[in-house]
Formats: structure tokens, sequence, C-alpha cells
């Protein structure tokens, strides 16, 4: 992944960035990553250092989210 492939997407609110966190998600796991777990890493060419962490939540019982 070497060219930047959000170029063209908006991320100036919070609910662009969980829509794009959300598809890069789903693409992942319909591709058979993963991604429950802790992700630790560096951003190219910055000096940012993360961790994130995916947990996969229940379901409420009424089908509420």
């Amino acid at each position: 992944m070497t060219r930047d492939q959000l170029e063209d997407v908006p991320l100036s609110t919070t609910a662009e960035f969980e829509e794009v966190l959300a598809e890069a998600v789903e693409r992942a796991l319909a591709a058979g990553v993963e991604v429950r777990g802790a992700w630790v890493f560096k951003t190219p060419g910055s000096t940012h250092h993360w961790e994130v962490e995916i947990l996969e939540l229940l379901k409420e019982p009424d089908g509420g989210e």
C-alpha cells in the first residue's frame, strides 16, 4: 500500500472517520483477516505511534445496537 488510498475521501468529521474505519474492518473480515485484538503501528512518514483495539460487541436481544 504505497499510494494514498484515502486521497479523495473526506475525513473532517467523526462520522466520516467512522465510515472509513467501518469499511476497512468489513473489507478485512471479508478477506479473511482476523481484525479483533490490539494493533500497534506507526503512521508512515509521521512521528505518530498508535494502538488501536478492535472488539466485536454483541447486539442487544431486542435488535438494538
